[in-house]
């Protein structure tokens, strides 16, 4: 049974599992490149060197709750290009829809959404 399979458009992909920095220098470099963009600077000022720097590469992950709400404002009223995304479940509670819905219509942004594997689900959820 595979556990790490999102779709999004009906495209099914494949969560690539972690994998310690230390093992990869060029991640550990890479790592050290985005900590000095982002030191000593505020958020907006960080995300805008992020996607200048990663252009296409930067993403942000929302489950829409205050500091997600927080993100998604700072990139949207700055016109950040950093797309966001977020997982539906099916199993959210109505108020997070209806906030998600209402984040769409305020900041006017797209937000991809991915959705697990149903049967995948399932079998985790019974095996709990």
């Amino acid at each position: 049974m595979t556990r790490n399979n999102l779709y999004i458009s009906g495209q099914s992909l494949t969560a690539k599992p972690l994998t310690s920095v230390n093992k990869y220098p060029a991640n550990a470099n890479r790592l050290a490149l985005v900590e000095s963009l982002v030191a000593s600077k505020d958020a907006s000022v960080a995300l805008c060197a992020l996607s200048e720097h990663f252009p296409g590469e930067v993403v942000f992950s929302s489950s829409f709750g205050l500091e997600d709400q927080v993100i998604t404002h700072l990139i949207s009223r700055n016109n950040i290009p950093v797309k966001i995304f977020t997982i539906d479940t099916g199993r959210l509670f109505n108020e997070t829809c209806n906030l998600w819905n209402r984040t769409r219509e305020i900041y006017a942004v797209d937000i991809n959404t991915y959705y697990p594997d149903l049967q995948s689900t399932e079998a985790i959820t019974r095996d709990i």
